[in-house]
């Protein structure tokens, strides 16, 4: 049976250094796997409980804003060692977005934005391409049913 993703807002998947905190004194570094406009999730094995509130600070590869973005996070997904080998999946920690200042939320919907817009520029190159060489294919077995 196939999985119902129920997000309301598209994930980008793209790898890039995040810092967090649970208590403002210690911080770590993980990479991250995807981001939407409402959450993201970290490569961790730094598991932890569903619900306990974190601080993300990162840095949006290939945007034309290079501001720091800062949010308030809640960890509303877990994958732990026992899930990875069955799921195929990175351990890490799901979190969902609760607080982000208004000019980090500006960036990061522009960020999810260009990236949305990019890929169905590449989606659009990809099915222009198949349909180009799908005619190709039709008139080469039609010039080889001539020869025969």
């Amino acid at each position: 049976m196939k999985k119902i993703d129920s997000r309301l807002s598209p994930r980008i998947p793209v790898k890039m250094k995040v810092s967090y905190t649970f208590d403002k004194t210690n911080w770590y570094s993980a990479m991250s796997s995807d981001i939407s406009s409402s959450g993201m999730f970290i490569i961790t094995r730094d598991i932890v409980q569903p619900g306990r509130k974190i601080l993300v600070k990162f840095r949006l590869p290939y945007s034309k804003w290079n501001e720091p973005i800062q949010a308030l996070g809640k960890v509303v997904r877990v994958v732990g060692p026992a899930t990875i080998g069955i799921e195929g999946k990175n351990p890490g920690i799901g979190i969902k977005f609760l607080k982000l200042r208004a000019y980090s939320e500006e960036i990061l919907l522009g960020f999810i934005k260009e990236s949305l817009i990019d890929k169905k520029a590449i989606i659009t190159q990809i099915r222009r391409e198949k349909a180009l060489s799908a005619r190709r294919d039709a008139e080469s077995t039609s010039e080889f049913e001539k020869l025969s």
